[in-house]
């Protein structure tokens, strides 16, 4: 019996490759993906679970074109130039005809569906830089943007390292409370990881006050 072609060991060298893989995806249903045994090395994962955000998407990344997905820089697929991004969506009927909607809003929004790339990642609307910054960051200068990945255990560029009495540390979730203009302990009660994501989420307190006092003052 003939080896079925999606089970075969595939590679990826160009574009073109990862193009005619992707197109063998048309009319597969997840249940077809998963059937065929295809499991990066490392990947155990229940895609089907509600709260794992993107699920779905990661399924056939790592099911059907066998890499396990990730958050690097580089591309997916570095020989073929190749950052693969995979969505579900659904189409949604309207009084007006059919939409698609997405709850992964990076791949319809920031990454057209519709239409053509630019060939050159660091000529197109999707290569971000955040600049360059400090290390460590230097505290007589003003503090960089919070993000929501500042807590957790794992390396991230955008996390603040400070120097002090000649060691690196990072900062304490109090120093996040009171670097957004909350009280130091203003976000205790929860894990480290949480108050760190609310402080990312968070507003400046003293930027909002003076907005919403320049607002009053034109009323």
């Amino acid at each position: 019996m003939p080896k079925d072609p999606l089970k075969t060991p595939f590679e990826y060298h160009t574009a073109e490759q990862v193009y005619a893989r992707g197109i063998k995806l048309k009319g597969m249903t997840f249940r077809d993906v998963l059937d065929l045994g295809i499991t990066p090395e490392g990947v155990s994962r229940e895609y089907g679970n509600r709260k794992y955000k993107g699920g779905m998407g990661v399924l056939v990344e790592e099911r059907f074109f066998g890499y396990k997905a990730n958050s690097e820089r580089e591309p997916d697929f570095a020989e073929a130039g190749v950052e693969l991004k995979a969505t579900c969506f659904d189409i949604v009927k309207r009084s007006h005809g059919t939409d698609k909607s997405a709850g992964e809003r990076l791949s319809l929004t920031m990454i057209p569906y519709d239409e053509e790339l630019s060939p050159n990642l660091y000529d197109s609307h999707l290569f971000y830089s955040e600049g360059s910054m400090a290390f460590p960051d230097l505290l007589e200068n003003p503090s960089r943007t919070i993000l929501t990945g500042e807590g957790g255990a794992g390396a991230s560029r955008f996390k603040h390292i400070i120097c002090r009495d000649g060691r690196w540390r990072r900062l304490v979730p109090d120093e996040l409370d009171r670097l957004q203009g909350f009280p130091a302990g203003w976000t205790a009660g929860m894990t480290d990881g949480h108050r760190a994501f609310c402080m990312g989420n968070a507003l400046v307190v003293g930027v909002v006050h003076r907005i919403g006092k320049a607002i009053a003052a034109q009323r």
